[in-house]
């Protein structure tokens, strides 16, 4: 296992090293919209497999991959700045790199470094550099397979995610 101050970022599209842990936002799930199992498993604390859809954008990019963070290397409070500082967004979900590769998959799952961006609400992308981008990375492979299998692969992820909600007074914006 890697020590937390030895995780160097890699280039884009590398594989993340063995022993590391991601860290993935969530909105606050709408009660009234979730089916009966979704709503026991919100009560009891635990991942909806819906955390890890990926997003219209996402699918679109030429490498699609769900957006998660070195936990070594980006704090919840710097990463939930860095995806837009929203306050529904409250879910904290922790996941082993080395958990989510063991997941079957058509195509293997795996997490691989990619250079956080900033996406204005209009205008071209530009690199991240506020505090945290460096541990921005993507889980790859989750749109491989078929409709089944897709979900099969959220379903995993929302299983072996642990989860952290925030409390309303954690959600203030870091001020420099």
């Amino acid at each position: 296992m890697m020590l937390p101050n030895t995780i160097v970022p890699g280039t884009d599209g590398s594989t993340l090293p063995h022993g590391i842990t991601v860290i993935r936002l969530a909105n606050e799930p709408k009660m009234g919209n979730l089916s009966p199992e979704a709503v026991r498993r919100v009560e009891a604390g635990l991942a909806l497999p819906a955390f890890f859809e990926l997003s219209t954008a996402d699918k679109n990019e030429a490498i699609p991959r769900l957006s998660v963070w070195v936990e070594s290397l980006t704090t919840v409070h710097e990463a939930w700045v860095l995806v837009g500082a929203n306050p529904t967004r409250r879910w904290v979900l922790f996941l082993s790199v080395d958990t989510i590769r063991t997941i079957p998959a058509v195509a293997p799952l795996d997490v691989q470094w990619e250079r956080a961006m900033h996406i204005p609400d209009n205008g071209p992308r530009t690199p991240e550099f506020r505090p945290g981008w460096e541990g921005h990375a993507g889980i790859v492979n989750l749109d491989s397979g078929n409709k089944t299998q897709r979900a099969y692969f959220r379903s995993a992820l929302s299983e072996i995610a642990k989860v952290q909600i925030l409390a309303h007074n954690d959600l203030n914006p870091i001020v420099p």
